[in-house]
């Protein structure tokens, strides 16, 4: 089939009447359904991927690299693949006891984020989603709440990532740097005094 010939067997001459025909058949959400729908849905992966990378970038850590660059690219890439591919109750298992010591409660809503998602992505009557009590798609202060719950979460795991990652790498490479200047001093001193 051609571009095009979809469209025809929907009996659909514009992509308004694809969009809006596909999304009645495919799920019977009014449009603010969908809305929020697919906000949740964002807000979570959004959310996700952040952690997603702060857990490789910990895992990287006791990745060991050796002298083979094309080894340790490899070994690299399946860490990455591995991730990529863990669901999210698989990874937050490993991660919560370290977000959890973390000194900051803004990361106390991610189980509950994700559990919105998961009840936004598998049941089909919206009515019966909740978010700490309160229904996303009929109060707009609550989906505010995801919202900002989201926002805060992603700007302290950014803080986590910085703090218990970033910090340390640099440190350890300022220490490498040092180590690395006085041996050769060392070594200069040591030829001189012979």
């Amino acid at each position: 089939m051609k571009p095009g010939d979809y469209m025809d067997l929907l009996h659909c001459k514009t992509p308004e009447q694809v969009y809006e025909r596909v999304s009645d058949w495919s799920s019977g959400l009014t449009p603010r359904e969908h809305l929020v729908r697919s906000t949740i849905l964002d807000i979570q992966a959004s959310l996700e991927g952040l952690l997603k990378n702060v857990y490789y970038q910990l895992l990287l850590t006791v990745l060991f690299q050796g002298e083979d660059e094309a080894g340790n690219e490899k070994a690299k890439d399946d860490l990455f693949n591995t991730i990529t591919r863990m669901n999210f109750s698989s990874m937050f298992r490993v991660m919560r006891p370290l977000l959890k010591a973390f000194p900051s409660t803004d990361l106390e809503p991610i189980q509950s984020l994700n559990d919105l998602r998961n009840k936004v992505t598998h049941r089909q009557d919206m009515s019966e989603i909740e978010y700490k009590g309160r229904d996303p798609f009929n109060d707009a202060d609550c989906l505010a709440q995801v919202y900002l719950d989201a926002w805060a979460a992603r700007a302290t795991l950014r803080k986590f990532y910085e703090r218990m990652i970033e910090d340390p790498r640099a440190l350890s490479g300022h220490y490498k740097r040092f180590y690395e200047e006085n041996c050769d001093k060392l070594r200069k001193e040591n030829n001189s005094a012979s």
